[in-house]
């Protein structure tokens, strides 16, 4: 009885070892974050609502880079930001980042809203090594705000990479952005 006991205890243990049950998981080790490209796109989106704010949240399909540009005109439809590649280990691990969109001051004021928001954040799900897209799109009238926007993305309390786009009226000179972005 002894012997059964034992002879299934060591079939459970070598099974356990067999399907590859990890007994420790590895940590994210993110290193940084690499701008692969920046400016306009075109993409089909697909709205899935207003959040409490009354700011659109949206998918993108069907990404095409349309322009190499840090000089955005402030048009409704406008679609702005950045492709990243995250490095680290291990690879496809998935991680949560968290995208942020600083305005120009004083801020956007959201028509169904009485306060003017001076950053617009969420998170996103990604994998190390995978590579994504950072975007912001105009979409309504008050989105229109002329100045120097930042979209960062931020792991933990670490920024990985910020990037700054100036957004002009069509027929304004763009004020002078800094043309330099982080990829920390």
């Amino acid at each position: 009885m002894i012997g059964n006991f034992l002879r299934t205890a060591v079939l459970f243990t070598s099974l356990a070892l067999l399907t590859g049950t990890p007994v420790h998981a590895q940590a994210p080790s993110i290193d940084r974050i690499e701008i692969v490209e920046y400016g306009i796109y075109s993409v089909d989106r697909h709205v899935q609502g207003r959040d409490p704010r009354g700011i659109n949240q949206a998918t993108a399909t069907s990404v095409r880079h349309a322009a190499t540009t840090r000089d955005i005109p402030a048009r409704i439809g406008t679609t702005f930001g950045f492709r990243y590649k995250i490095i680290g280990t291990p690879d496809e691990l998935p991680i949560t980042l968290r995208r942020v969109v600083v305005f120009p001051a004083p801020g956007i004021q959201p028509s169904s809203s009485s306060k003017r928001l001076s950053r617009d954040e969420f998170a996103v799900q990604a994998r190390i090594g995978e590579t994504n897209y950072m975007f912001y799109t105009l979409e309504d009238d008050f989105e229109l705000m002329p100045g120097i926007w930042v979209v960062e993305i931020w792991y933990g309390n670490r920024k990985l990479a910020s990037q700054t786009f100036t957004v002009s009226k069509p027929g304004e000179a763009p004020s002078m952005a800094p043309t330099d972005s982080e990829g920390l």
